[in-house]
């Protein structure tokens, strides 16, 4: 955050490009006017569904990072369990046995029990006023 108000004092006009640890709204609050147009790529958020429900069971406005694909963790772990595995080579085991369509993404792993990177998409967030506003990738390539 002070790197972009430094650069924002400074009258540095480019855009600006961050990780995942950059979606936090401690961003916008610290730097309100330099933080405007920050593009973020992050975990993917979850489906709108997702997303919608987790808005309407947490009081907390702003959403997690990585909820949509700890809740797809843990459908992975839960069906593993309800197929027998109890212990951690159990469990990897039974992976390359589970898919479905999940809320971050396709559900998928190889015969190692690594999930296939192919069906994961990050999510591109932008900082628009007082809030992370989910874009397209080409969008990403417009910030102001």
């Amino acid at each position: 955050t002070a790197g972009l108000q430094i650069a924002h004092d400074k009258g540095l006009q480019v855009p600006y490009y961050g990780a995942d640890i950059f979606y936090d709204t401690t961003v916008i609050d610290n730097a309100p006017e330099a933080s405007q147009g920050l593009v973020v790529s992050t975990f993917n958020t979850g489906t709108q569904a997702f997303r919608d429900a987790l808005a309407a069971e947490s009081p907390v406005q702003e959403q997690l990072f990585a909820a949509a694909g700890a809740y797809d963790a843990f459908h992975v772990a839960y069906e593993a369990y309800q197929r027998g595995a109890r212990t951690g080579r159990e469990f990897k085991q039974m992976f390359p046995m589970i898919e479905f369509q999940g809320v971050s993404a396709y559900i998928r792993f190889n015969e190692d029990g690594e999930l296939n990177g192919e069906d994961y998409v990050y999510s591109l967030l932008k900082v628009e006023g007082d809030r992370f506003a989910e874009i397209a990738p080409g969008e990403a390539l417009s910030a102001d």
